[in-house]
C-alpha cells in the first residue's frame, strides 16, 4: 500500500462562504456581548457610586461635587418615581432659580421628620433681608409646603435620575449584595477571558492557509 501523503488542494467557494459567514456571526456575537458588559458595568458603577454617597437620611456624601439620594416618596412623580437614585449636584444658595428641583435639610417645623432630606422644587423666591428663602412644591402635591427653606439649608440641585437602581444600590451595599454584585461578576469575566484568549490561540493554530485544504493522498 502506497504512503500516505498529505497535498493542498484549492479550497470550495461555499466553504469560503460559510467560513466568512460564521466569522461574522461569531464578530457580531463578541460586539454584543461586549456591549452587554459595558452596559451592565455602567449600572453597576453607578449603584457603587450610590451606595458610597449614600449617607442616611439626614447626612449627604458628595464626592466630585455630585452625591445621591434614593427616592423613598412619591411626591416628586413622575417626575423621579419612587425607588430611583436621584443624582444631586452640589450648589449654593445663589445658584438656585424657581422651576429648580433642590435637596435641602427639612426645616425643623415639620414635626413629622426634622433633619431629614426633602427633594422638591422651587414654586418661588423670597428675598426679604437680602437673604434668598426658597419656598417649595412636590411636583405631585396640590398645596405648596408648609414651610419656608433658607440658604443656608440648601444642600444641592437635582440633576437627574435612574428608575429602579435605588433597589440595587441598597442591595450592593449588604454583604450578600457585595458578593452577588461585585465579586461573582468580576470573576466571571476573568474567567470568560481566559477562555476567549485560549480560544483564539487555538484557531491560530488550527487553521490551514487561506484558499486551501487539506486533503490525504493515499495513492
Amino acid at each position: 500500500m502506497a504512503r500516505g501523503r498529505i497535498v493542498l488542494v484549492p479550497s470550495k467557494p461555499g466553504r469560503r462562504i460559510r467560513m466568512g459567514l460564521a466569522h461574522a456571526l461569531r464578530t457580531v456575537g463578541k460586539t454584543l456581548t461586549g456591549l452587554a458588559l459595558m452596559l451592565a458595568l455602567v449600572i453597576l458603577a453607578a449603584a457603587l457610586f450610590a451606595a458610597t454617597t449614600q449617607g442616611g437620611s439626614r447626612r449627604v456624601v458628595f464626592v466630585g461635587g455630585y452625591s445621591t439620594m434614593v427616592v423613598l416618596g412619591g411626591s416628586m412623580e413622575p417626575t423621579f418615581r419612587v425607588g430611583s437614585v436621584l443624582f444631586v449636584r452640589r450648589v449654593s444658595a445663589e445658584e438656585v432659580r424657581v422651576g429648580d428641583v433642590i435637596s435641602f435639610q427639612t426645616p425643623t417645623e415639620d414635626s413629622r421628620e426634622p433633619g431629614s432630606i426633602t427633594t422638591h422644587r422651587v414654586t418661588s423666591i423670597d428675598m426679604t433681608g437680602g437673604t434668598a428663602r426658597f419656598h417649595t412644591k412636590g411636583d405631585a402635591n396640590r398645596v405648596e409646603d408648609r414651610w419656608v427653606v433658607s440658604s443656608d439649608a440648601v444642600l444641592g440641585s437635582a440633576s437627574f435620575a435612574i428608575p429602579y437602581l435605588g433597589y440595587l444600590s441598597s442591595f450592593v451595599r449588604t454583604r450578600l449584595g457585595l458578593l452577588t454584585l461585585v465579586v461573582l461578576p468580576a470573576s466571571l469575566i476573568v474567567i470568560l477571558e481566559i477562555g476567549s484568549i485560549g480560544k483564539t490561540v487555538r484557531e491560530r493554530h488550527s487553521v490551514p492557509r487561506a484558499g486551501s485544504e487539506l486533503r490525504e493522498d493515499t495513492e
